[in-house]
């Protein structure tokens, strides 16, 4: 008799730890993923002013640590990365968060890097000029993990 209340209990207090596990993560990922964004869609704000201002040259002294910056013109053309050769990339026009950007002012999603072949978060926002001022950061192994089980 005591064996089986011992199993019982045990046994619940291993799907309530797993239970709790999968909600924390759940709430961690979306906490992290907000905060991410609006600190990318910050700093796109930022870049698209300068560029607007200042056009390319703006680029020139930025210290860029561990962001991917691509400008495009609207028709999703890029023509400016700082991880990649713009002769070498795709147009842009078709990317999720390039299309909110261009219907909505601004758009996010996260996704795998073909260029880079990394998961990558991206934030993108539409200038008073029309440009499209993309900003990305790479994902961290764990979250690459979380974002993948979670829906």
């Amino acid at each position: 008799m005591k064996k089986t209340i011992f199993k019982s209990i045990f046994y619940v207090s291993i799907i309530m730890v797993i239970l709790s596990t999968i909600s924390m993560s759940i709430l961690f990922k979306h906490y992290f993923t907000d905060m991410k964004i609006n600190e990318l869609t910050a700093q796109a704000n930022l870049i698209g002013n300068g560029v607007d201002d200042d056009g390319l040259n703006y680029l020139k002294n930025l210290k860029l640590d561990n962001l991917r910056v691509t400008i495009m013109e609207p028709t999703g053309k890029v023509i400016y990365d700082t991880s990649a050769k713009t002769s070498k990339m795709d147009n842009h026009l078709n990317r999720d968060e390039v299309q909110k950007a261009l219907s909505l002012g601004k758009g996010t999603s996260t996704r795998f890097s073909e260029t880079l072949l990394s998961q990558y978060i991206y934030t993108a926002v539409k200038t008073e000029k029309g440009l499209i001022v993309r900003v990305a950061i790479k994902s961290t192994f764990i979250e690459t993990i979380i974002w993948d089980l979670i829906p």
